[in-house]
C-alpha cells in the first residue's frame, strides 16, 4: 500500500493544532493567551522569538526540557512548526498530555507544516525547489512574516541545539539572557552571529536514558566538527530580514547600504562578524573566518551547542529513516552524511576523541532548566518527560532492535495509523 504522506497525518494537525482535518489556511494555535491571533491588539513587541521545527519520532522526550531551557535563557516566544508531513508513531495518551501542556502556554505558537504548504498551494517537492534548504527555509520565512509585527529579534535553531549565555570570567557585567544581549547591541546591529559547537557525551550510550534525566546532563565534551557543517547560526532583526531566509545565516534586506553592512553583522561581544553578498543580492552572515574569530570573548558571551549523537540506537534509527523524513533538502535527516554513515557501522557508537575538550556549559544548565520547567509547567510535566523517555527507550530497544530495523518495516507497520502528538500519533 503506497504511503500518502500528506493525508496520513491529517488527524495530527486536527488534534494537536486545533485545525480542521482538511482545507483552510494555517490556523495559529498559541496557548490560551492567543499571543499571535488577529484579535490580539497589544502593541508591545516581544524582544526575542525562536523559530523551530520538531518531530516526535525522535524528540518527544526532549521537547519540554528544550522549551524550558530556551524560555529560561531569554526567549520570549517560540514558534513551533510540527512536521506533520513525515510519517510518525501512532498517537497515544502521552502525546495528548504533551499537546495539552503546549496548548496551555501563551509563549508557544504551534503551526502545521502541512497546512502551510496547503495555504500556499505547494507540494512537498515544490517547496523543496522553491525554498532552498527544504521545508526549514519555508518555516523561517513564515516566522519572519509572523514575527515582524510582534517580535524585535528572531532566532532559529533546532531541538538538538541549546544556547548558553554568559561566562564566569565576565561576572555581573555581562547580559544574563539572550533578550538582554539583543538589547545591549548597538542600534545599527541587524544580526548577531552565534558560534556553534558540536557537543555530546564522551562515551555515547547505546540506549537513551529512561531515568528522568535531561539529555543536556550528559553533554560534557566537544565533538569533532564536520567540515561541511556550518559553525555559526544567527539571531536577526525581524524588520531587517529578507524573506529569502537562510537556515544558518541571517539574510538582510537588499537595500542595505554596503558601507552599513559591517555595522550590521556583529558577534555577541559587539565586534564585527563576517558577512557576504549573496547571489540574490541579500546580505548574509558568513562562516568565513576573519581576524576576530580568534578572539576568545566572541565564544564566551553567547554560543550555541549542537548535539551530534544522543544514543547509538537513535543514531542508527535516524540513518535507517533518512528517506522517510522530508523536512530537509534531499532525502531527510542529514541525507548525505547518513548515506556515508551506512557504510561505517561503528560511526554511531563513536564518542568524543580521547583528547576532546571538556565543556560542561550545557550540562550545568540542567538543574535550572528543571526548576524552571517545574515552576512553569508543573510537576506533571517532569513526570510526563520521564514517561516519554521510558517510552522512547522501549521503542529504540524493542521495536527497532537497537535502532537498526530497516525503515521500510517501520513505514509499513505504521501505514494508515500515523498521527500526532494529539490524536493518532506523530513523528
Amino acid at each position: 500500500m503506497k504511503l500518502d504522506i500528506l493525508k496520513l497525518n491529517s488527524l495530527v494537525a486536527s488534534a494537536l493544532l486545533g485545525v480542521p482535518p482538511e482545507g483552510g489556511s494555517t490556523v495559529l494555535q498559541p496557548g490560551s493567551g492567543g499571543n499571535f491571533s488577529q484579535s490580539n491588539n497589544s502593541s508591545k513587541k516581544i524582544q526575542l522569538g525562536l523559530c523551530s521545527m520538531f518531530t516526535l519520532r525522535y524528540e518527544a522526550p526532549h521537547l519540554l526540557p528544550w522549551i524550558a531551557h530556551n524560555l529560561h535563557v531569554g526567549v520570549g516566544h517560540i514558534f513551533l512548526f510540527m512536521d506533520d508531513i513525515s510519517p510518525a508513531w501512532a498517537s497515544d495518551d502521552l502525546q495528548k498530555q504533551l499537546a495539552s501542556t503546549l496548548h496551555g502556554d501563551d509563549r508557544i505558537t504551534l503551526l502545521s507544516m502541512k497546512h502551510e504548504l496547503k495555504s500556499l498551494n505547494l507540494t512537498v517537492e515544490d517547496a523543496k525547489l522553491q525554498h532552498g534548504f527544504g521545508l526549514q527555509a519555508l518555516q523561517i520565512q513564515r516566522c519572519n512574516s509572523l514575527g515582524r509585527e510582534r517580535v524585535e529579534w528572531m532566532g532559529s535553531w533546532d531541538l538538538d541545539e541549546y544556547p548558553v549565555i554568559g561566562h564566569a570570567k565576565f561576572g555581573d557585567e555581562q547580559p544574563k539572557t539572550l533578550a538582554e544581549l539583543t538589547r545591549a547591541m548597538p542600534e545599527q546591529a541587524k544580526a548577531i552571529t552565534l558560534p556553534r559547537f558540536n557537543i555530546g557525551a564522551k562515551d555515547v550510550p547505546f540506549l537513551p536514558s529512561d531515568k528522568g534525566t535531561f539529555e543536556t546532563e550528559t553533554f560534557t565534551h566537544r565533538m569533532p566538527n564536520d567540515p561541511s557543517d556550518p559553525k555559526v547560526k544567527t539571531i536577526w532583526k525581524t524588520d531587517a530580514a529578507h524573506l529569502s531566509a537562510d537556515v544558518y545565516y541571517a539574510a538582510l534586506n537588499l537595500d542595505l547600504d554596503p558601507k552599513d553592512a559591517e555595522a550590521s553583522f556583529l558577534y555577541p561581544d559587539g565586534s564585527s562578524a563576517p558577512f557576504e553578498r549573496a547571489q540574490d543580492g541579500t546580505w548574509k552572515a558568513s562562516a568565513l573566518p576573519n581576524e576576530n574569530d580568534e578572539r576568545p570573548d566572541i565564544f564566551n558571551i553567547a554560543r550555541l551547542y549542537h548535539v551530534v549523537k544522543r544514543s547509538v540506537s537513535e543514531c542508527n534509527w535516524k540513518v535507517a529513516c533518512r528517506t522517510l523524513e522530508i523536512n530537509h533538502k534531499d532525502e531527510g535527516w542529514r541525507a548525505a552524511k547518513a548515506a556515508n554513515q551506512t557504510t561505517d557501522d561503528g560511526w554511531c557508537s563513536k564518542g568524543a576523541h580521547e583528547d576532546a575538550q571538556e565543556d560542561i556549559a550545557v550540562a550545568k544548565t540542567a538543574e535550572k532548566t528543571r526548576a524552571f520547567m517545574k515552576e512553569n509547567f508543573g510537576w506533571e510535566a517532569i513526570e510526563l518527560q520521564k514517561a516519554l523517555a521510558v517510552q522512547f527507550r522501549i521503542r529504540m530497544d524493542t521495536e527497532t532492535e537497537g535502532g537498526k530495523k530497516h525503515a521500510t518495516w517501520w513505514k509499513a507497520s505504521h501505514d494508515g495509523s500515523v498521527s500526532s502528538i494529539g490524536a493518532s500519533g506523530r513523528r
